[in-house]
């Protein structure tokens, strides 16, 4: 993101971050498909096989093609900050997953969170911080927008992990044509990613996000009554009504952080949206783990109350979803324009 943005001009911004999210929505689309080809013909360690020779060629690729100093500015790095930011989130995560396990759980939750207040307060204190807390307090759109971006991948991320079960243990369909199914919210974002791109570049990113951020909380919230008679047809379409929302949302949103900066700061604005990223879909899939664990406890595939239990499970994980999403409307209508002078600046 901060290569893309340093080297593009600031009204074709949109646009390109709009093509860089096509291609990651491409790759998302494959993903599916493949690895049901995969786990059907080779088997599952094959996926393994075949992301090894994918890096293998991104790598070579980078090092061949990607020329040039992307190096914004060079500060000493800040270790404690590191230190405390992983033991602090992975504590913390940890202990969430399961917290209802056992006594152990609940402190090493406690402890992760401990870990992440010291880490909020230690950065506030030094002058080349790991994560940029002054910038969240002096930069309204910038905060807001990443607020937007986390809350929206936790509302999101696990969606294909739980239509992917959905599809096979209770429509009982087999692996490859599940993967063709979830195809239908991918391939609509990569579809559209572009032309989303190209309207934050003309429309206050502020209204086309949100505007994304609406569509997906009503997909959601559809995905609440589904049951073992749902149409299929339905359950495409609304896959698709999702990556509607979706594309809507992703491209405007990295626009409206990106443009919220100055280029002295388009690797720290960069890394923080991949944080809130990442931060997100991990909390997406604490959220399943924690209400499956809740609710299916050790129930098995053969189990004959497991159709039951993951209904009521997945229909709870989907009301949290649609909670966290219908918030991050308001988070995204909060974010405001990015400041001109920031626009200018990148200029």
């Amino acid at each position: 993101m901060a290569i893309l943005t340093s080297v593009v001009p600031p009204k074709e911004r949109g646009k390109a971050m709009g093509l860089s999210a096509a291609s990651t929505y491409i790759g998302l689309s494959l993903g599916p498909v493949l690895g049901g080809v995969i786990c059907s013909t080779i088997g599952w360690r094959g996926i393994f096989y075949f992301n090894f020779a994918i890096a293998l060629v991104v790598l070579c690729l980078t090092l061949a093609k990607l020329s040039g100093e992307w190096l914004g500015s060079v500060d000493k790095f800040d270790k404690w900050g590191g230190i405390l930011w992983i033991l602090g989130i992975l504590l913390f995560l940890y202990g969430l997953t399961d917290i209802t396990a056992g006594f152990q759980y609940m402190i090493t939750f406690i402890f992760g969170l401990t870990l992440l207040i010291a880490f909020v307060v230690y950065e506030t204190k030094i002058s080349n911080p790991l994560l940029p807390i002054r910038m969240f307090m002096n930069n309204r759109a910038f905060t807001f927008s990443n607020l937007a971006a986390l809350i929206n991948y936790s509302a999101t991320f696990a969606l294909t992990f739980l239509m992917s079960l959905y599809l096979q243990n209770v429509q009982n369909i087999e692996i490859s044509q599940s993967g063709l199914i979830l195809l239908s919210q991918p391939i609509l974002m990569a579809a559209l990613s572009p032309l989303a791109g190209r309207l934050s570049d003309r429309i206050n990113s502020q209204i086309l996000a949100s505007l994304g951020m609406a569509i997906t909380t009503l997909g959601l919230f559809f995905f609440i009554f589904l049951d073992e008679k749902t149409s299929i047809l339905l359950v495409i379409i609304n896959l698709a009504f999702i990556g509607l929302g979706f594309a809507f949302f992703s491209s405007p949103n990295s626009n409206a952080v990106m443009s919220s900066v100055d280029r002295a700061l388009y690797g720290v604005a960069s890394s923080t949206l991949g944080t809130m990223r990442l931060l997100g879909q991990t909390l997406s899939m604490t959220i399943v783990a924690l209400i499956t664990s809740l609710s299916m406890k050790n129930l098995t595939l053969d189990s004959p109350d497991y159709v039951t239990s993951f209904l009521q499970s997945s229909r709870a994980s989907f009301t949290v979803f649609s909670v966290l999403c219908c918030i991050g409307i308001f988070a995204s209508l909060a974010r405001g324009s990015a400041p001109q002078t920031m626009r200018n600046n990148s200029d």
